[in-house]
């Protein structure tokens, strides 16, 4: 018999969404996966529910509690990485191999279903470039409080009409993501008749994860129609971003096309002016950087970008 389907795994929904959902309309059924994003947060849901009557204009949030959690204690008890890591792992936090959170992957799983969902059309999960936390260091973390920001890992997509720009990176901020502790996540919608909408909650863990797909299930009972529309395609285009970097790296080691001026910062360099052009060269960058044996670099905003001035990155090597 043909069976209604509800999925909570991120990973498999973003690698073969399109493929899940062509099924489940052959078939007659419906593909839910509100657990999949932002745990018991209604996110999936409120984005079908704006779409009903509006269009989605960008959209952003914290939507990993580990990584959350990890920066958080970093900044308020003044540990390093790998001892809060440590301690989220014992508090069940973290896996034993916490690779998929720290280095960003969960978030870009989530941003692809996310993205998907709010511009309605497919995107490939590989195609948006991530920077995780892994090589953030307590030292990083002194030096943005010294300069009033607080560190977030946050997603964030942008819909220009002709194409959409989508990434994850570690951003410095004073925004209200900055009041967002613990493993708490939060999503921000801005819509083209509603304005800004936010919801924060639970990101993670068995009782919000659970409630997620009971919800979907009583759902599926009461034959609410939660079916999603997929009729646009979607161009990932970064180039139409622009922000502020902090950079910890050698001088020397500087490359001419990442930056036009700079000051210097101690052992930190502030670009004044960076094109973010290209930034799906820059998600390909670490490899690049590793081959010629400079590390790899991760990438955080400064608040004198525009718009809702996403704050400084940190490039690190």
């Amino acid at each position: 018999a043909k069976k209604n389907v509800v999925r909570a795994n991120k990973a498999v929904i973003a690698r073969y969404f399109k493929e899940f959902m062509d099924l489940a309309k052959e078939n007659g059924v419906t593909f839910r996966l509100e657990a999949s994003v932002a745990g018991g947060i209604p996110w999936i849901k409120e984005l079908q529910r704006v779409l009903r009557m509006d269009n989605v204009i960008e959209f952003s949030g914290i939507l990993n509690g580990t990584t959350n959690y990890i920066l958080d204690k970093m900044h308020t008890q003044n540990a390093s990485f790998d001892a809060v890591l440590k301690d989220a792992q014992m508090k069940g936090y973290a896996e034993s191999d916490p690779t998929s959170d720290i280095e960003g992957y969960d978030i870009q799983n989530k941003m692809c279903i996310s993205t998907s969902i709010a511009y309605k059309g497919y995107v490939n999960v590989e195609d948006i470039p991530t920077f995780g936390i892994s090589k953030i260091k307590k030292e990083d973390i002194d030096y943005f409080k010294s300069k009033g920001y607080i560190c977030k890992l946050l997603g964030k997509s942008i819909n220009y009409g002709d194409c959409i720009s989508v990434f994850v990176c570690p951003v410095c901020t004073t925004s209200i993501e900055a009041h967002v502790d613990t493993n708490l996540n939060i999503t921000t919608c801005v819509t083209q008749n509603l304005g800004t909408l936010r919801m924060i909650g639970q990101g993670a863990g068995g009782s919000p994860t659970a409630s997620a797909v009971v919800s979907d299930l009583i759902d599926i009972y009461e034959q609410i129609d939660k079916s999603f529309e997929f009729n646009q395609s979607l161009v990932i285009d970064n180039s139409k971003e622009e922000y502020h970097f902090y950079v910890r790296v050698n001088k020397n080691e500087l490359m001419d096309d990442i930056c036009l001026s700079y000051e210097e910062d101690d052992t930190y360099i502030y670009i004044k002016r960076n094109r973010r052009k290209k930034t799906r060269r820059y998600g390909k960058s670490s490899d690049r950087f590793q081959k010629r044996g400079r590390g790899s670099f991760t990438v955080l905003p400064s608040p004198r970008g525009n718009g809702e001035k996403l704050p400084p990155r940190i490039l690190k090597a």
